[in-house]
Parts: structure tokens; C-alpha cells; sequence
């Protein structure tokens, strides 16, 4: 009867040893899940920012360039003034002639 109690008691604690080792590499198992989680989590983050990042870029670079094509217009108008109010004038005086020949 005694031997028969001691292989349960060895029984039951080997079963005990087992459970808690599985209950251990379980429990490692979803540590190094949530690890990983985190991990994609970060990269995911660091790809937002750098997401964020270009789309700020794009924005300033818009900007720049809408200045760049503004003062370049600016430029251009203010270079043809001359052929511009020439062509004005000539034409006024062309109107001005035709109607005093009427």
C-alpha cells in the first residue's frame, strides 16, 4: 500500500513537474508574441513618422516652389513692361487715329 502511495505521490508530482513547464513555455510562448507585437507595432510607428515627415516635406517643397513660380511670373511681367506698355500705347494711338478719321 505505502509503495503504491509513493508512485502516486511520484506520479503526481511529475505530473505537476509537467504542467508547470507547459504552463512556462506557454507562458514564453505569448511573452515573445507580445514581443513581437510590440516590435511591429514600433516599426509601423517609426514608418508613420517618417510618413509624416515626407508629407511635411512635400508641403514646404509646394510652397517653396509656388513662391519660386510667383516671383518668377513677377519677373517675367515686369521684364515685358516695356513691349507691353509700347504695344498699349501703339495700339491707343492706332484707336485714336482711326477715330479721328471717322
Amino acid at each position: 500500500m505505502e509503495n503504491k502511495l509513493k508512485e502516486k505521490l511520484v506520479l503526481t508530482e511529475y505530473l505537476f513537474k509537467y504542467i508547470e513547464s507547459e504552463l512556462h513555455r506557454n507562458a514564453l510562448s505569448e511573452l515573445e508574441n507580445i514581443v513581437e507585437a510590440d516590435n511591429a507595432i514600433e516599426e509601423l510607428n517609426i514608418y508613420i513618422k517618417h510618413l509624416t515627415l515626407s508629407i511635411k516635406k512635400c508641403d514646404m517643397s509646394k510652397k517653396e516652389l509656388k513662391k519660386k513660380l510667383d516671383k518668377k511670373f513677377e519677373q517675367n511681367i515686369q521684364n515685358d513692361m516695356p513691349t507691353i506698355t509700347t504695344k498699349l500705347v501703339n495700339n491707343y494711338l492706332r484707336i485714336k487715329e482711326k477715330s479721328y478719321l471717322k
